[in-house]
């Protein structure tokens, strides 16, 4: 969370109480990755409106409820989460991880209806990651979901492995020099899923291990460890 620009005191005393319970992002990420589903919801109780936090802790909501099969819920949540960072980026245009958060979130939502969706929502997504990359090229996160973008998007359509790897490849060089924020698990995760897509199992295996070196709670990756043996 960038530091806010300095107006009046009572207005910075204001917005200091509004952001007092307002949940941190390790604590949605850990929520997410030990599958806790029922404390994500508690956090949301007291998350701010119209904040990035806010749109990732609705994002990881509705990465959870897809897991548990509650695709309808999951979709309301994403649904959120895109409607949450409208309003983030209005407030913030220059946020590169809240554009790259709504070009996934949207990404997400055009899988449950690829079809009909992605006529009419992926340009959205395409533009969305377009400016987070305009705006911070070598942000990790911004790379980690370009990533996840193309491994989900077919090489004729501009997506594909390599280019996957390109992107996921340097935000875990990046991730090396600076560990901050979320999404260091992830991308050994995903980039391990690129590696047993091209049936390299060692390397996989690898990456598996490697997420769960940085993050011991994360389940997917226990459970992607599992399915190698």
């Amino acid at each position: 969370m960038k530091s806010l620009k300095f107006l009046i005191v009572s207005t910075l005393l204001l917005t200091t109480s509004l952001w007092a319970n307002q949940p941190a992002i390790d604590d949605v990420t850990f929520a997410s990755y030990t599958g806790d589903t029922e404390r994500l919801e508690l956090l949301l109780q007291t998350a701010t409106p119209d904040t990035y936090e806010r749109a990732y802790l609705e994002y990881r909501l509705g990465v959870d409820h897809y897991r548990l099969g509650k695709a309808d819920s999951a979709d309301n949540f994403l649904k959120d989460s895109i409607a949450t960072l409208k309003e983030a980026i209005r407030n913030e245009p220059d946020s590169a991880e809240s554009h790259a958060l709504m070009s996934t979130a949207i990404g997400m939502r055009i899988s449950f209806n690829p079809v009909i969706r992605g006529m009419t929502m992926g340009a959205a997504s395409d533009r969305a990651l377009e400016k987070a990359e305009l705006l911070d090229p070598d942000n990790p996160r911004v790379l980690l979901i370009k990533g996840i973008g193309a491994f989900n998007t077919p090489t004729l359509f501009g997506g594909g492995n390599k280019k996957a790897m390109n992107a996921l490849d340097k935000s875990i060089s990046i991730y090396s020099g600076d560990a901050s924020g979320w999404g260091q698990a992830d991308a050994y995760i995903w980039r391990g899923l690129i590696h047993k897509s091209n049936g390299d199992i060692d390397r996989a295996r690898a990456d598996f291990f490697e997420a769960l070196s940085v993050a011991p709670e994360n389940g997917w990756a226990a459970s992607l460890l599992t399915t190698l043996e």
